[in-house]
C-alpha cells in the first residue's frame, strides 16, 4: 500500500534533478489517478511541474513534442505516461524507419516527403535519447510485464 500516493512521488523528487527525464507510466485505468496524485504532491510545499506524455502512431513527430520532453527535464518536472502511449511512440519510430527502407528516390515531391520522414526519424532519435537517459518508474509493474494483460507485448 502506498506505492502510488508515496513512494512514486518520493522517487520522482529524488529523481528529477534538471539532469534526467522522469518518466512514470501507469496502466491507462489509473492514468488521472496517478496524475492527480502527482499534482496534488507537488502542488504546496515542493513545486515541481507535472506533463502528460500522449502519443498515437496517426500523428507526426514533432519538434514540439521534443521541446516539450525537454523542458519537464530541464524543469525536473514529472511526467506520467501508459504503456500504449509508449509503445505507439516506438512504433511510429518503426514505422518511419521502414517507410524510409522502402521509400523510392525519383521525384521531387516524394524528396519532400522522405525529408520529412528522415527528419522526423532525427527528433525519434532525440526523444529516445532523452527516456533513455531518463529515469522509468513503473507502477503497478505486475500489469506490464503479464504476458496476457500487458499491451506491450
Amino acid at each position: 500500500a502506498g506505492k502510488t500516493t508515496v513512494v512514486c512521488p518520493l522517487l520522482a523528487l529524488m529523481l528529477a534533478d534538471g539532469k534526467r527525464l522522469v518518466v512514470q507510466v501507469v496502466p491507462r485505468a489509473l492514468l488521472e489517478f496517478s496524475r492527480y496524485i502527482m499534482r496534488e504532491r507537488f502542488s504546496a510545499l515542493i513545486r515541481k511541474p507535472v506533463y502528460t506524455f500522449k502519443f498515437d502512431r496517426f500523428r507526426n513527430v514533432t519538434m514540439d513534442t521534443y521541446r516539450k520532453l525537454v523542458k519537464a527535464r530541464n524543469s525536473k518536472a514529472v511526467v506520467v505516461t501508459t504503456p500504449v502511449d509508449i509503445k505507439a511512440f516506438f512504433l511510429k519510430y518503426i514505422e518511419i524507419l521502414h517507410m524510409l527502407d522502402h521509400s523510392p528516390s525519383a521525384s521531387s515531391s516524394q524528396n519532400l516527403d522522405v525529408g520529412n520522414l528522415r527528419s522526423q526519424a532525427k527528433l525519434c532519435v532525440r526523444i529516445l535519447e532523452l527516456f533513455f537517459s531518463g529515469a522509468l518508474l513503473m507502477d503497478e509493474v505486475d500489469l506490464f510485464l503479464h504476458p496476457l494483460k500487458s499491451g506491450l507485448n
